[in-house]
This record gives structure tokens, sequence and C-alpha cells, in this order.
């Protein structure tokens, strides 16, 4: 079932900047979705590395900055 849903979808073949992606969200369990400062929005393939690292910077910009935001105390 999910090969046949995942050879239905259009993963973007574009390396995206990471300095460009504001953040990711999950449309469905094979799709993440990126989405760049700009607001374009772009389904990437999740098996790739890059798409992991991203995630993965993504995940720690979001962390830090609750962080940050609950020390400051705002």
């Amino acid at each position: 079932m999910i090969v046949a849903l995942r050879l239905k979808l259009r993963f973007s073949k574009v390396k995206i900047p990471v300095k460009l992606v504001a953040s990711y969200y999950w449309t469905s369990s094979i799709c993440p979705r990126f989405q760049t400062k700009a607001g374009r929005k772009f389904c990437v393939d999740p098996e790739t590395t890059w798409v992991n690292g991203y995630i993965d910077k993504l995940d720690k910009r979001t962390v830090y900055s609750f962080f940050y935001t609950a020390i400051q105390g705002k």
C-alpha cells in the first residue's frame, strides 16, 4: 500500500538550502513538507540523507528557541 502511494507522490528534486527552510510538517507518514521563509512549500523525500539532516537541524532550532524563550521569560 505504501509503495503504491509513494509512486503517486511527486517529491521536489531540488535540494533547498537549509538557511532558507523555516519549518517542516508531515502531510502523511511518507511526505514531510518543508516551508521556506518566503512561504513556498515543498514535498520532500524522507529517505534522502539531506532531508533527514534538515529535519534534525530544524528540530534543534525549535528546541533551542523554546528554551531560550522560557529562560527570557517571554
